[in-house]
């Protein structure tokens, strides 16, 4: 599958991890989610997709355009949430659309760090590549693991508590 295709498949399993998150909370579509917060231990996910999008841009690997575009997209989605919702929070439908390009920027990040970093590790070790690409994988299925467990714990509540980003 090529990146592109690629792209726009993650995008769309960002979309469904958000509107589940939406759907099955309490009142739907409706009613408010609170403010956002971000925690180093909490928001693991994006935290280490924009590290990893900025280590990868600075090595010049991978596909940088796109590295930049996600890492600009996983920064600036927490500030529109912000800008756009009150202080108390923001509706359910304004944090369906940020949740799911902080997931989709996320998810991109690291299939690119997981394509681009291979060819950056060749040269070691049979063992030690195997524990990279072990990692990478592990870090993709947590990060969909992480998104898929806070949106739902934010959207399910009444709106007024904060949620922790992904």
């Amino acid at each position: 599958m090529n990146p592109q295709s690629m792209i726009v498949a993650i995008g769309l399993v960002a979309l469904l991890i958000a509107y589940a998150a939406v759907r099955d909370s309490r009142d739907g579509w409706s009613g408010t989610v609170g403010p956002l917060k971000w925690s180093f231990s909490g928001s693991w996910s994006t935290s280490i997709a924009v590290v990893l999008a900025l280590v990868l841009v600075l090595l010049g690997s991978g596909a940088q355009a796109t590295l930049v575009a996600f890492g600009i997209l996983a920064v600036l989605a927490p500030l529109i949430y912000k800008g756009i919702g009150r202080s108390e929070g923001a509706s359910k439908p304004v944090f369906f659309i940020v949740s799911a390009i902080m997931t989709w920027s996320t998810l991109v990040i690291l299939y690119t760090a997981a394509t681009a970093v291979p060819s950056l590790v060749s040269t070691l070790p049979i063992l030690s590549v195997l524990v990279i690409d072990a990692a990478l994988v592990l870090a993709i299925l947590g990060a969909v693991m992480n998104s898929v467990r806070n949106l739902a714990a934010a959207a399910s509540g009444d709106g007024s508590e904060a949620w922790i980003l992904p």
